[in-house]
């Protein structure tokens, strides 16, 4: 798999990971999908190879993301 196939792959998992989180334990809420997973915090877990864990998400993600 070449690595843009991968990263597209990534990046569709999270971002159906955001959409479900939202209609699993939000939907009557006003949380949005962009609030539980903002597209700028999806493309940087999605397009960095190094984050394993979560404490590399802390140390990655800037401004904090309010999941990790």
């Amino acid at each position: 798999m070449c690595r843009l196939e991968h990263l597209a792959n990534v990046h569709a998992a999270l971002e159906g990971w955001h959409f479900k989180t939202k209609r699993d334990n939000y939907s009557l809420g006003s949380v949005t999908a962009e609030a539980i997973l903002p597209s700028p915090t999806l493309i940087t877990l999605a397009s960095n190879a190094h984050i394993h864990t979560v404490e590399d998400i802390v140390t990655v993600i800037n401004p904090p993301w309010i999941m990790a």
